[in-house]
């Protein structure tokens, strides 16, 4: 692909993925600001880290809105041409970690108290302090993502998607065997 059409494709993702963001968080808040329940944000929350999972998985394609807007299906076949073999591993890595983060959310509908409202005890300025920081950390990893699937060769993606993968298994272990344990305790505890 010609390397001038890649940086427009690469900057329109960015525009796409920070617009579904944004509206995703206004959704969000705005359950959260109307007093909804715990539970139900809880559940909100483990079933959209739940869906790029079953993309993947299910349809193969890693973020199936994302091709609903002009060109993205593009680069959607232009990173699959690229990781050739590696796609499933490169993927699946990002879906075994999205599954450890829906299992804890998933894990706070039973643990915490579901009575109040999501927002009760939380301090307001935490509602647009933590979302700012997942923007900033998705904008920072899709940057890192787009750099590494352009500037490597077949082979190299294909070390770094093992090693991707492999850090994602002891990860997810690690956070399954704490969310376990923690629910445990909590349960037990109260």
């Amino acid at each position: 692909m010609e390397k001038n059409r890649l940086q427009e494709l690469r900057k329109k993702q960015v525009i796409y993925l920070n617009t579904l963001f944004i509206l995703l968080v206004g959704v969000l808040l705005t359950l959260i600001l109307t007093g909804v329940q715990s539970s139900m944000i809880y559940i909100l929350l483990g079933i959209t880290f739940l869906i790029p999972v079953l993309s993947v998985q299910i349809f193969k394609k890693a973020n199936p809105l994302l091709e609903l807007f002009p060109a993205m299906k593009e680069l959607h076949l232009y990173e699959r041409e690229k990781l050739k073999k590696s796609w499933r591993n490169y993927y699946t890595a990002s879906s075994i970690l999205q599954v450890a983060v829906s299992l804890f959310f998933f894990s706070q509908v039973i643990v915490r108290d579901q009575s109040g409202a999501f927002i009760d005890g939380i301090p307001l300025w935490y509602l647009f302090a933590i979302p700012l920081l997942f923007l900033i950390l998705m904008n920072n990893n899709l940057r890192l993502h787009a750099k590494k699937i352009d500037l490597k060769t077949e082979e190299q993606l294909q070390v770094y998607a093992y090693e991707r993968r492999l850090f994602a298994i002891v990860f997810a272990s690690v956070a399954l065997v704490m969310i376990v344990l923690g629910s445990i305790f909590v349960i037990l505890v109260s």
